[in-house]
């Protein structure tokens, strides 16, 4: 199951990837004409999604409903944010985490952008050969991706407006920015936590 649920991070950490495959690949050979009238409209989808090229067909239907995975997922974890003050107060035996201030680092992910330069620049959805060496590259990168345990690099997390920090072997994923949590630790005030996967936390200060 905690492989299964890293495995769901990983794609849904490829979202940018997603939306970026579509535009590049989205076909409108009219924009004005298209734009302006309804049944211009109907055409770009017939052409983009009803396409009678079934490799192009399968692969924009298939990144359409990765975006749209990952995008309930994000909802999800927002509404469990959202929860966290509530769900903490009735529920006593949450284990605290216990964090020092001089350990609390905010996560680089820009360098994991550059996981999607190769499958950008090389795939052709029209190609079921380099639809394949693509998918198989990022099969190999997700193995790499789930054992080294990466899962808090999500950029996902970041579009959806949370930050990510680091505190020891902990990472937190959060809307609070850096300075008030230490203060809200050095101040010993309440943090309200969830653990979504081992040793990554929602946090909220209250």
């Amino acid at each position: 199951m905690k492989r299964t649920a890293e495995w769901f991070l990983y794609i849904t950490s490829l979202f940018p990837l997603y939306i970026l495959i579509l535009v590049q690949n989205f076909l409108v050979t009219d924009f004005n004409g298209h734009i302006t009238k309804l049944w211009g409209i109907v055409s770009v989808i017939e052409s983009n999604f009803l396409n009678t090229n079934l490799i192009r067909f399968c692969v924009m239907w298939i990144v359409v409903l990765l975006i749209v995975i990952s995008l309930i997922s994000q909802w999800l974890i927002s509404c469990q944010y959202k929860k966290l003050i509530v769900e903490n107060s009735q529920d006593t035996t949450k284990p605290e985490i216990k964090i020092k201030q001089q350990n609390l680092d905010r996560v680089d992910t820009m360098s994991y952008v550059g996981t999607y330069i190769v499958p950008l620049l090389t795939i052709n959805i029209n190609s079921l050969r380099t639809v394949i060496v693509n998918v198989l590259l990022l099969i190999f990168l997700g193995k790499f991706y789930v054992m080294n345990g990466q899962i808090f690099i999500n950029p996902l997390f970041n579009i959806g407006g949370f930050s990510i920090y680091r505190a020891g072997d902990i990472y937190i994923i959060t809307k609070n920015d850096i300075d008030i949590i230490s203060d809200t630790i050095v101040r010993k005030k309440d943090v309200f936590s969830k653990e979504i996967m081992h040793n990554l936390f929602l946090m909220r200060v209250s």
